[in-house]
């Protein structure tokens, strides 16, 4: 693989740094090449008590269905649930063309969802990527906004074990240069460790502000799934997500030693489906909405 080549030419002491972040990028951009859209069920854990991360922490959870479609459309199913995991509410996020719809669909709040209009304004990758979304570790929405290398200032930093996986060690912009043209403050950076044995994925990111870490990302576990024709691919289906950010009383923004907020994210890799090929109608949030006519259970679906 062409991971494991870099490696070589690296402890061979001939490695180009230059070249090995154009290897880096082939290798992202191939894994997001190799699906025209992907639709899963997932269920995350939140816990948004500050500093509480430890076992004994009070969680929260949400379950959905997220689909993504290579050309950037997206839609994300999710509903927020109660102790004993009631239902509590459902919202129906999708960004196509640019478009970003919000549909409260939640049954029983308000008008019939025949009725409710959905908020709409422009979006571009990213913008399912809150909290509650898979888009926090599942990253195709990402891997296909890379530009060149160059335009990202990406460099190798080397190479670190992660949990017994020799990973390569990237870090770049986040976007690339030309659209961080007046930034204030310290520019947006990203570090990625991928792993060469399992199709060059991810498995630990940081979002950086500078060289301070506000959000660190770590997969926990991956399966091989079918692509057909006999083709295989990695899929993460645990993860763990860690802010560091700290808002304050006035809404100011700083960077706490301490995770000020944790996820733990699971793809239910049974309801993995590849190329199914859906329409731009699929990512209407009202259809998505009325396909139950009363609005309930999209992990049902």
């Amino acid at each position: 693989m062409i991971m494991a080549a870099i490696v070589s030419l690296t402890l061979a002491g001939q490695a180009a740094p230059d070249k090995d972040a154009d290897s880096a990028f082939r290798q992202l951009k191939r894994y997001h090449a190799s699906f025209q859209d992907v639709s899963f069920l997932h269920i995350v854990s939140k816990n948004r008590e500050e500093g509480q991360v430890d076992a004994s922490a009070r969680w929260h959870r949400s379950r959905g269905r997220y689909t993504y479609r290579s050309d950037g459309a997206s839609l994300l199913d999710n509903q927020s649930l109660a102790l004993g995991d009631e239902p509590v509410y459902r919202e129906i996020r999708s960004l196509l063309k640019h478009r970003l719809e919000i549909l409260d669909a939640t049954p029983g709040a308000g008008p019939p969802i025949r009725e409710r209009v959905p908020g709409s304004g422009p979006g571009g990758p990213g913008s399912l990527a809150s909290p509650d979304s898979p888009e926090r570790f599942f990253w195709l929405w990402y891997l296909a906004t890379l530009g060149d290398p160059a335009e990202h200032k990406a460099t190798l930093e080397g190479f670190e074990d992660i949990d017994g996986h020799r990973c390569v060690k990237i870090r770049m912009l986040k976007q690339p240069q030309a659209l961080l043209r007046g930034w204030i403050g310290p520019l947006p950076f990203v570090r990625m460790w991928l792993d060469p044995l399992r199709d060059g994925y991810p498995i630990r990111v940081e979002w950086l502000s500078g060289d301070a870490v506000e959000t660190r990302v770590e997969i926990l576990s991956m399966e091989r799934v079918e692509l057909g024709e006999g083709r295989r691919i990695w899929l993460p289906v645990e993860g763990r997500t860690s802010s560091y950010i700290k808002i304050g009383m006035d809404n100011s923004l700083t960077l706490s030693a301490r995770p000020t907020y944790v996820e733990k994210h699971k793809i239910l890799i049974n309801s993995v489906k590849i190329d199914q090929h859906p329409g731009d109608d699929y990512f209407s949030v009202k259809t998505r909405a009325l396909a139950d006519g009363d609005g309930t259970a999209p992990h049902a679906r």
